[in-house]
């Protein structure tokens, strides 16, 4: 896990629960802590996008997949088991989550705004969510599973996942925004069904 702090026990304790038995706990740059009983603590590693951390972490761990949370996130119920099944039934290198770090993966329509609590988002978006993986340029800085190294080279791509959402803690979730000219529409989101909804 990454981020400007370190997580809390708690925190640390509520994501070892929903992952794999067996898993190692790894925490990276500011948020290293030494009094969390991680597996193993990298606090040189900084890098500034999830891409570039799987990168810099697949040679070390790279018989298993990576998890890659930040550490003011806190994760929806069955969370991590959605984003592996998702990863299991495609053929992507990483699925990551919705958030409210980046309009484009917002759940909400164009313009509208909420600060409702991110568990009741998750819920919504996992129930009327079609269960889709959206092709995209990158995944989630907030949440993501990426394939092990050691199996890459069979897997190509990055998706999203429509029906997982995370927050950073203390930020509002954005839709995009309205069209400038609605005489020259872009093309409907991906998202565009959940969205109406």
């Amino acid at each position: 896990m990454h981020g400007a702090t370190a997580p809390t026990a708690a925190w640390l304790d509520a994501l070892r629960a929903q992952a794999a038995d067996g898993s190692a706990t790894v925490l990276l740059g500011a948020a290293c802590a030494d009094n969390l009983g991680a597996d193993a603590q990298h606090p040189r590693l900084t890098a500034s996008t999830p891409a570039q951390l799987a990168e810099e972490l697949a040679a070390t761990y790279s018989d298993d997949d990576l998890v890659i949370v930040r550490s003011d996130v806190a994760l929806p119920p069955f969370a991590l088991s959605r984003l592996r099944h998702a990863l299991n039934a495609c053929n992507a290198l990483a699925v990551g989550a919705l958030d409210n770090l980046d309009p484009k993966r917002s759940p909400l329509p164009a313009g509208a705004t909420s600060d409702a609590d991110p568990a009741r988002i998750d819920a919504l978006v996992l129930a009327y969510g079609e269960h889709r993986l959206i092709d995209s340029h990158d995944v989630s800085a907030l949440f993501s599973l990426w394939q092990a190294g050691a199996r890459r080279e069979d897997r190509q791509g990055l998706v999203t996942a429509d029906h997982v959402y995370v927050a950073a803690a203390g930020q509002l979730v954005h839709g995009p925004g309205r069209e400038s000219d609605p005489r020259d529409p872009a093309p409907p989101s991906p998202l565009a069904p959940l969205r109406r909804r």
